[in-house]
């Protein structure tokens, strides 16, 4: 689907600009043609439009994928610290980080500091489809 939007609003923004140049390569045929100029405007906005649209699912999916690993690796212990989940998906301890609070500012972790003062995030077993 969102391979589709991508490919819909690229189709749309290029219509709208091939369009537009060729009213705006006569002047006169400009002023005949101030319809066809709006349409191709139309094109180009409506595409503009749609590959942002694509970008947010795109994010949105990427965002749900890694929840979903983030709560199957939790699964046995219930916890997750930093340095698991740097080890466990290969991200660096900045981006193991930022998904962790992610999860926790999602309502689905709750962090919190083991006795040794290391952070720690206990993960909800629930479905986050």
């Amino acid at each position: 689907m969102i391979l589709f939007l991508r490919l819909l609003a690229l189709l749309l923004i290029s219509f709208g600009l091939l369009g537009a140049l060729g009213t705006l390569v006569e002047p006169d045929a400009a002023q005949r043609s101030l319809p066809a100029v709006v349409i191709f405007g139309a094109s180009i906005a409506g595409g503009i439009s749609l590959g942002v649209r694509a970008q947010k699912l795109a994010a949105r999916a990427r965002s749900v994928a890694l929840n979903r690993k983030l709560v199957a690796l939790a699964q046995k212990t219930g916890t997750l610290t930093p340095a698991q989940v740097e080890v466990s998906l290969s991200m660096t301890a900045d981006e193991a980080a930022a998904a962790l609070s992610h999860l926790s500012s999602q309502g689905l972790a709750q962090f919190d500091l083991d006795a040794e003062g290391v952070p720690v995030y206990r993960v909800q077993k629930i479905d986050i489809s």
